[in-house]
């Protein structure tokens, strides 16, 4: 394996274009009824430092046009210190001093491996259809307060004792989803360990299971 200045620099040549650093950016608000991340149709990512509550680091390198025969690859990867106290004003390493510290993998024959079969893999989403608003309101009933619209669509509104209804429109608009919490055990005094957990609208249950009290939804 050969190390030195020369080699890294020439794997470090491709510049990346854009990037991206938040899975909001990346899949999108739309992905929640598609399974198809927004990001892989768009042109180019955000170039925008979004922090939302899911760290998600994806970077586009620029175009390569390949003639036949030809071939490339571009190679990413991690370069972790423990203290970076100017990281937020400047860069964080100059690019030349991280370059001495990769490696390049051994170039072994390549051996193709199965993924892992997995029910909820490939195209297995379940996206139900909207409510007609005869449906709405043959379960829900015609009594409606605060209620919620947008462009004349019904999002949202209370009725009966206190009951919340959010429809699959709202969640279209929505970057945090639609959810409840819910805990076990004494949560007035919380004098015993509290088993909470999170549960979204559209399936994802359990995300965020503590043993404590928890007023976060994640």
């Amino acid at each position: 394996m050969q190390r030195g200045i020369s080699q890294k620099s020439y794997r470090l040549k491709l510049t990346a274009v854009a990037f991206s650093a938040d899975g909001t950016q990346f899949f999108g608000k739309s992905y929640k009824f598609t399974n198809q991340p927004e990001a892989l149709i768009k042109p180019t990512l955000d170039n925008v430092k979004y922090q939302y509550e899911m760290a998600y680091v994806a970077l586009q390198t620029a175009d390569i046009t390949l003639k036949d025969g030809d071939a490339s690859s571009t190679v990413f990867y991690l370069y972790f210190k423990p203290h970076m106290e100017k990281s937020n004003v400047s860069e964080a390493e100059a690019p030349e001093n991280i370059a001495v510290h990769y490696e390049a993998p051994a170039k072994d024959k390549a051996v193709a491996i199965a993924a892992p079969e997995f029910h909820l893999s490939g195209q297995s989403v379940l996206a139900g259809t909207p409510l007609s608003s005869d449906e709405v309101t043959e379960f829900f009933g015609t009594e409606r307060r605060f209620v919620e619209e947008k462009n004349g669509v019904l999002l949202s509104f209370f009725h009966g004792d206190s009951q919340y209804v959010t429809l699959q429109e709202k969640e279209l608009y929505l970057e945090r989803s639609t959810g409840h919490m819910i805990s076990s055990g004494n949560n007035q005094d919380f004098t015993n360990a509290v088993l909470s957990s999170t549960h979204g609208m559209y399936g994802v249950f359990n995300s965020h299971l503590v043993l404590v009290s928890t007023n976060c939804w994640v």
